[in-house]
């Protein structure tokens, strides 16, 4: 199942048809459609539907596919669908007691009482404190990772992927190696390593040039869109975001074509054009109406609230805004809740806006959040100045400057630059290219993979280049980015050069 997962399904359902006198060929047909359906989305049915064809086949076909299913189930958030694949897994004794285990848990947090949830978060912070200890378990340890993802603990998230990468690279199976890829990418995006970010998204784009796993590629382009967007890179964010609706065009995945609608949306906010990225908001969030998209992260009203505050639309923001709020309890993961404290200062008509902005700033930062971080630090030294209260807006402006500036968002910088000269500061313009735009895709996969401290050796078994050909990049590297040292080019990487 490594090339046109459509042609595939379409070859499974004319076989199904003519093995109905088959229980058990039915059933592994039917098994095999459900593999190839995970590749195009999560759908209601499907959960359901690879369940019953477990159940007519044998345990050695069965278990793998049910812990997948499983795994896909909880991330998508359909608890109901996770529940009956891990008790089905548990009657075969399939899968580890400990990935069995943090499925329930993670049920629970989705969809169980408040005392239930309560319960549910103690003990996946206990099994964060003491990470699974199957060294050869990569489902435990994906879903682990899965977890600290969704409960806003990043870095933990990046480390536990990294010990699963070794074990999905000598597996051979391109679905995990992707999945491990982009995890660590989602990572490094999320905790302001946008240049490792990039790359990495990159990788993940190029695995799967040839190989039909749309989901996962559609992923790699939208967080590269994201990071163009913040930076500004407005025609390759664009043309990045018109290739991921063309590839979601046959997807069950309505999110893949909302992601993509906020990510043009997060470049017109960036760059100034309030009106079309309230367009393109509005009819963001109409969308998710439609398609009953309520997870907090995908929400576009934190964008929305946004940009009607800056437009000078109180009264829309004000309208729109409880359908976030509302949704968002003191037990939603921390992304969620900063964007919430975002919003009520945002909001906010007297000085209590300071204490909502301040705690949103904490939350983001004490949990890696360094773009959200930037940006609610740049709103609250908006408001200061608007207050008259310049001397501490430019404290917060300039604090929101330099981690705009690591991050090489040219828009969001000069939108600080030009705070900072209103509130009467001294602004000298420091404008130096990305280095995602400096090199190329495969100069970027070598320069990221050095400046972790790899050698020259491994960077090539890694990208399947002949050492003598990582060098060459390397030195093409060294000239574009005008560093000369292994040491010099990592700190440039990191955004510390």
């Amino acid at each position: 199942m490594t090339a046109d997962s459509s042609r595939a399904w379409s070859l499974a359902s004319l076989a199904r048809q003519d093995a109905s006198d088959s229980t058990e060929l039915g059933a592994r047909i039917q098994a095999l459609e459900g593999q190839l359906n995970l590749r195009l989305g999560w759908r209601p049915d499907l959960g359901e539907s690879v369940a019953t064809a477990c159940r007519s086949l044998d345990r050695t076909r069965a278990v793998p596919l049910l812990i997948t299913v499983a795994r896909t189930a909880i991330d998508e958030g359909d608890t109901a669908a996770a529940r009956d694949t891990v008790d089905q897994l548990e009657a075969l004794d399939g899968g580890s007691a400990e990935f069995r285990s943090l499925v329930r848990i993670r049920c629970d947090l989705g969809d169980g009482a408040a005392d239930v949830q309560a319960t549910a978060a103690a003990r996946l912070e206990r099994a964060f404190a003491q990470p699974p200890s199957p060294a050869d378990d990569f489902a435990t340890l994906a879903t682990v990772a899965g977890a600290a993802l969704d409960r806003g603990r990043i870095a933990l998230a990046r480390s536990i992927y990294l010990r699963a990468e070794p074990l999905a690279r000598t597996s051979g199976d391109v679905d995990d190696i992707t999945n491990v890829a982009f995890g660590v990418a989602f990572c490094d995006h999320t905790l302001g390593a946008w240049t490792s970010a990039y790359a990495r998204a990159l990788e993940v784009s190029d695995l799967l040039l040839d190989i039909d796993i749309p989901v996962r590629r559609c992923e790699a382009l939208l967080l590269q869109a994201e990071i163009d967007a913040a930076r500004g890179q407005a025609s390759r964010c664009r043309a990045t975001c018109a290739q991921v609706r063309t590839l979601s065009g046959p997807l069950f995945d309505p999110v893949i074509a909302l992601l993509g609608e906020r990510r043009e949306a997060l470049l017109d906010l960036g760059i100034g054009r309030l009106d079309q990225a309230a367009v393109r908001l509005e009819a963001a969030v109409a969308y998710c109406r439609l398609h009953a998209i309520h997870y907090p992260y995908h929400s576009p009203v934190p964008d929305l609230v946004e940009v009607y505050v800056r437009s000078g639309r109180l009264d829309d923001a004000r309208a729109v805004a409880p359908e976030f709020l509302d949704r968002v309890g003191p037990l939603a993961p921390p992304l969620a809740r900063a964007r919430s404290l975002r919003i009520r200062g945002l909001l906010a008509s007297g000085p209590e806006y300071d204490a909502a902005f301040t705690e949103s700033v904490e939350l983001d930062l004490s949990n890696g959040h360094v773009f959200q971080a930037a940006r609610t630090l740049l709103c609250q030294g908006e408001r200061r100045r608007r207050d008259r209260r310049r001397v501490e807006a430019r404290a917060r402006l300039r604090t929101a400057l330099d981690m705009f500036q690591r991050l090489e968002a040219a828009p969001w910088v000069a939108r600080c630059e030009a705070e900072l000269a209103a509130s009467g500061a001294a602004v000298t313009p420091v404008r130096d290219a990305d280095v995602s735009t400096l090199l190329t895709a495969q100069e970027l996969q070598v320069a990221i993979l050095v400046a972790e401290g790899r050698r020259t050796r491994d960077v090539a078994e890694t990208l399947f280049l002949s050492p003598r050909t990582v060098e060459s990049h390397l030195s093409r590297v060294y000239r574009k980015l005008g560093v000369n040292t292994r040491t010099q080019l990592s700190r440039r990487m990191n955004g510390d050069g």
